[in-house]
């Protein structure tokens, strides 16, 4: 009973010591969301507040509002809602400056396949020549040939027990029952 009253006690300090570290770390989350919203709400605050908005490159726009005083900005970037997903992959290659982007990408595509693909075939290439080593070096060896009696790996140690060994069934006696 002792016993269980210590596992007990030492489990719920256990259990209260996780939570409490748990507690910590979320106050300690909540304070530094407290304190960001404070910095931004005395920079958007200040009086020297200069804000600025433009459009984003594939729909949308981002809000720069900056403070020269506080030496500090606040960004705002809106995606455009309108656009679906098909419209979006459409602005890549009608839009010039995706268009610029996705040839660069595509060039680098491009070197990176030639490149797995050099490799690929050298692997293949060293592989082949591997395997071709391996045969002609058995095919120079001769073979083995084991004498009757003698095994081919390291001699057994006849100092050491065998360990379990099956022993024959015996017979067992019968009793006569008078």
């Amino acid at each position: 009973a002792a016993a269980a009253v210590l596992l007990a006690g030492g489990t719920g300090v256990a259990v209260y010591g996780v939570q409490e570290q748990r507690v910590r770390e979320q106050r300690s989350i909540a304070s530094a969301a407290q304190q960001q919203e404070a910095r931004t709400r005395a920079i958007l605050a200040a009086p020297d507040l200069v804000v600025r908005t433009a459009p984003v490159i594939g729909g949308g726009t981002a809000t720069v509002a900056s403070s020269p005083s506080r030496q500090a900005a606040v960004v705002l970037v809106g995606a455009d809602r309108n656009l679906t997903p098909d419209q979006a992959l459409a602005r890549v290659f009608t839009d010039a400056a995706y268009q610029k982007k996705m040839s660069l990408f595509l060039r680098y595509q491009s070197a990176i396949e030639r490149a797995v693909t050099r490799s690929l075939k050298e692997l293949t290439a060293l592989q082949a020549e591997r395997r071709q080593a391996e045969a002609e070096t058995e095919a120079a060896q001769p073979p083995q040939t084991i004498a009757a009696g003698h095994y081919p790996g390291p001699a057994p140690d006849l100092e050491q027990p065998a360990g379990f060994l099956s022993q024959p069934p015996q017979a067992r006696p019968t009793h006569a029952t008078a």
